[in-house]
């Protein structure tokens, strides 16, 4: 008991007696400064939220005052919005074409503009999709799901990518988004881009091991899955799994990529669970920006999707 003590005292004298120095962080982004959210698609009611960076604590936001907000395809006007309380706005899918380049204006009182602008990239489709449960099991006997999917990269240019798998279903009003992206062993590609030890819902990657190629991606996957709930569903169509393959931006790639990071750098999260573990996991990270005179991001997207049936593996005969 007596050398138990000893140690306790030790232990509290180190951290009482440690040498301190208090030194000036500066903010990295400055508050009461203009900030947007929205990612675009063709085909899909697209929704750009709007307002202010504020401190971390504040869980309300703040509301962005503006006159006019205006969206240009190539040198064409097809959107403008006049009314300064509302905090987004939605864009009708019908106006949204791919390989189009779209420019947002936001038109503040004191006349100054907030811009931003991306570029609908080409729509890769899905040649095949496949899933199977069963053909091989983990260590603690559990069943691996296999997935597959095989499209064919455009030649000639970089292209980038997301790869989502999802189950949907419908609960009364709303509809439950199951993410299934917990990794036994990641296709070759996916491995490449570095971002499997942040545990990503979704998996962002290039086509530099493939350019100009018909490539199958595939992933095995332990069972279980992150669950959301939303009004709105991700996919139109009926209750089911989904893969659902993006063809994104070059703005889109980079600001996944800085997200899957940011939001794994905020020491916030199980502290239940992995304590040290997640107040050590890293340096926080800036979030990719592409908005001049303010933050945030305006990204495009084009996207294709495979309903899939998992079915049990059978060993081929």
């Amino acid at each position: 008991m007596r050398s138990s003590n000893y140690w306790i005292s030790i232990v509290f004298v180190i951290l009482f007696t440690s040498c301190t120095q208090e030194i000036d962080l500066k903010p990295i982004i400055t508050l009461g400064e203009p900030a947007l959210s929205g990612l675009i698609s063709p085909g899909r009611n697209s929704v750009i939220y709007l307002g202010m960076t504020s401190p971390i604590l504040n869980q309300t936001g703040s509301t962005l005052e503006w006159t006019d907000i205006e969206i240009w395809k190539g040198n064409v006007k097809v959107y403008t919005e006049s009314n300064n309380i509302l905090n987004q706005i939605n864009i009708p899918g019908q106006l949204l074409q791919e390989d189009h380049r779209y420019t947002i204006i936001i038109k503040l009182p004191d006349g100054k503009q907030v811009t931003s602008f991306d570029s609908i990239p080409e729509l890769v489709k899905i040649d095949r999709a496949e899933g199977f449960y069963g053909k091989t099991y983990g260590a603690d006997g559990g069943e691996h799901s296999d997935y597959s999917v095989t499209f064919t990269d455009p030649p000639d240019s970089r292209n980038y990518y997301e790869l989502v798998f999802i189950r949907q279903q419908q609960f009364d009003s709303l509809i439950q988004i199951s993410y299934m992206s917990i990794i036994e062993i990641a296709d070759p590609v996916i491995q490449a881009e570095g971002d499997l030890d942040y545990y990503p819902n979704s998996f962002v990657f290039s086509d530099d091991l493939f350019n100009g190629q018909q490539y199958t991606l595939t992933m095995k996957l332990i069972g279980g899955s992150s669950n959301i709930m939303v009004k709105e569903p991700l996919i139109e169509g009926e209750d089911g799994t989904y893969f659902i393959l993006r063809s994104v931006s070059k703005t889109y790639y980079d600001f996944r990529k800085s997200w899957i990071r940011h939001r794994r750098t905020q020491n916030r999260g199980a502290f239940d669970k992995e304590p040290l573990a997640t107040i050590l996991i890293g340096n926080p990270i800036p979030l990719f920006s592409n908005v001049v005179n303010g933050y945030g991001i305006f990204a495009a997207y084009n996207q294709d999707f495979k309903k899939v049936e998992v079915k049990k593996w059978k060993q081929p005969e």
